[in-house]
C-alpha cells in the first residue's frame, strides 16, 4: 500500500502502463530477495489471525477505527476463552456438518496465508466457531446431565422407564 502513496520511482510524465510494470518487477524483486523470510512472515500472520502475535499493534489499530481499548482487548481474551471450546465442539460434531462449518474456517486460513492476518480477517471464520462451541457446551451439559439422571435415579429403576407418552414414568409402578 505505501507503494501507491510513496512511490519514490514516481514520475509525474511516466504513463500508468509503464508505471505498472515497473512497480511489478519492483515488487518481483522485493520477493526475491526476501524469500527466506517467507516461513517466518506466514507463520505470523496466522498468529496475528489468532491474536496470538502483535496484539498491541491489533488494538491500537482498533482504537484507530473508533472501537474502544477496552473492547479491543475484550474480543482478544473472549477469542481465546472460545477457541480451544471450539477445537473440542469441532471433533464432537458430525463429519458432514464439520464439514461445512470449516469451509468459513478454510477460507479464513487462506486469506490469511495469500494476503494478510488480523482478528478482522478471522470474522468470517466466527459464527462457526460459536457453533463449535456451542456444540462443546452441550456436549459438556448433556453428558453431564445424563450422568446426574443415572445417578440419582440408577439407569434400572421404574422411574427411568419410558411410558406410552414417551416420557419418565411418574410414579412407581404397582
Amino acid at each position: 500500500m505505501l507503494c501507491l502513496v510513496n512511490d519514490p520511482g514516481n514520475n509525474p510524465d511516466e504513463d500508468t502502463s509503464q508505471r505498472a510494470a515497473r512497480q511489478r518487477r519492483e515488487a518481483f524483486d522485493f520477493i526475491g530477495d526476501h524469500l527466506s523470510s517467507v516461513p517466518r512472515v506466514e507463520l505470523q500472520r496466522v498468529a496475528r489471525t489468532l491474536d496470538l502475535f502483535a496484539q498491541r499493534d491489533m488494538v491500537r489499530g482498533d482504537v484507530g477505527e473508533e472501537r474502544e481499548r477496552w473492547a479491543a482487548w475484550l474480543g482478544i481474551v473472549s477469542f481465546w476463552v472460545l477457541a480451544p471450546v471450539a477445537v473440542f465442539g469441532a471433533v464432537k460434531t458430525r463429519r458432514r456438518d464439520r464439514a461445512v462449518l470449516l469451509i468459513p474456517v478454510m477460507i479464513v486460513v487462506v486469506t490469511t496465508i495469500v494476503i494478510y492476518g488480523g482478528h478482522r480477517i478471522r470474522s468470517s471464520a466466527e459464527p462457526s466457531i460459536v457453533v463449535f462451541a456451542a456444540v462443546a457446551i452441550g456436549y459438556w451439559l448433556g453428558g453431564q446431565r445424563a450422568h446426574s439422571r443415572a445417578a440419582v435415579q440408577g439407569s434400572d429403576s421404574p422411574e427411568s422407564w419410558p411410558t406410552a407418552t414417551g416420557s419418565a414414568a411418574a410414579s412407581s409402578p404397582p
